[in-house]
């Protein structure tokens, strides 16, 4: 243990513990001298699930690279946590996580230190840089900004996002508003993404405002109707009519934007999707997923989830063949290999208890 200096005793002797930075603690002995001890190391909690396409990326490209690993082996705890097993929907709800993969950086009480949220996910030196800051107790929403022409407005979505991924209202409403207004005609791509991360992730999965959220999402497909962000309202702004018992809306919705654009894949996928996770109408989204792939047979991910759909159907045989259809376009896939093998034991591929049983609840997509 290290002494310290006299007056560094007389400005902490009031504590009888003192946390400076992540890990060093300061102990006051029975003499009043003041030693500095090792803490506990801080835990990364990487939340996933076993269908997020992204939590895979993640995992492939940035969780897997020697630095990273070297990294979290030398300074943090790690502890992979599955979202829709009992533990995990517990962390889910106690941290307020609403989009996967989350990567939390937690203290020794389990309280949070910081969070990275999606971010790059082919960039491991930033989250190396940013899992660093977290050590060196920075705010990390600061550490995602990339240098740019844009860096003022790009570092004002980047603390909005970060606070509406903590539930943080005030802070989180001010910021991405005063985006949307600086960056009105989406010039710069912000504007479009203030208005998912509000409308998508703290109303809708956030917090359960669902009439708040649907207004948000409306607001940026009508507004945005070419941004990639507006395919990416379909799913929450479906969803958040079924909870607003406008279930046929939903399926309106849904409907439309395979109309409006029946060459491309995304939509049927979403149509398929969402009956799966949301319990409703499998059979029609059985017919979407079938219409999709025929229309484009190479897409692994509309093969996955037509597959995902059949089991829930009770069709194994044709989940199977599904499935395998996903791994011969992707062989390389860890995933796949692992999916078939789920459903080739005749187990689905996701764990939400509600689900299974064809209830509504509240998926994490």
């Amino acid at each position: 243990m290290i002494a310290l200096t006299a007056s560094s005793v007389r400005v902490l002797r009031k504590n009888i513990l003192a946390t400076t930075g992540v890990g060093v603690a300061v102990l006051f002995c029975a003499s009043g001298a003041a030693v500095a001890a090792p803490v506990p190391r801080p835990t990364i909690v990487k939340v996933t699930t076993k269908w997020c396409s992204s939590c895979h990326e993640f995992d492939a490209k940035v969780f897997s690279r020697p630095a990273v690993r070297a990294l979290v082996d030398a300074k943090f705890k790690l502890v992979a946590v599955d979202a829709e097993t009992a533990e995990g929907m517990k962390i889910v709800k106690r941290h307020n996580v609403v989009g996967y993969p989350t990567i939390l950086f937690l203290n020794a009480r389990d309280k949070e230190i910081d969070r990275y949220f999606t971010g790059p996910s082919d960039d491991p030196d930033l989250f190396v840089r940013f899992a660093e800051g977290v050590l060196r107790g920075e705010k990390a929403a600061a550490l995602r900004v990339a240098k740019g022409a844009k860096e003022d407005l790009r570092a004002r979505f980047a603390r909005g996002e970060w606070h509406a991924m903590r539930g943080d209202e005030k802070k989180a409403l001010a910021i991405l508003r005063d985006v949307v207004k600086r960056d009105s005609k989406n010039e710069a791509g912000f504007a479009a993404q203030a208005y998912i991360t509000l409308g998508k992730f703290f109303y809708v999965r956030g917090k359960k405002r669902f009439a708040e959220g649907a207004k948000v999402l409306e607001r940026l497909r009508r507004e945005f109707p070419v941004a990639k962000e507006a395919a990416q309202a379909l799913f929450p702004l479906a969803y958040a009519y079924v909870r607003l018992g406008r279930e046929n809306d939903a399926f309106k919705l849904l409907d439309d934007a395979i109309a409006a654009a029946p060459e491309k894949p995304g939509p049927y996928n979403t149509f398929a999707w969402f009956t799966l996770r949301t319990g409703l109408r499998r059979d029609e989204g059985v017919k979407r997923g079938e219409a999709g792939v025929a229309r484009a047979p190479k897409d692994d991910g509309l093969w996955d989830t037509l597959a995902e759909l059949y089991m829930a159907v009770e069709r194994k045989g044709d989940a199977v063949r599904a499935c395998e259809k996903a791994r011969e376009l992707q062989p390389a896939t860890a995933y796949y290999r692992e999916q078939c093998g789920r459903f080739e034991r005749g187990e689905l591929g996701f764990a939400t208890p509600a689900l299974r049983k064809g209830k509504v609840a509240t998926p994490g997509w």
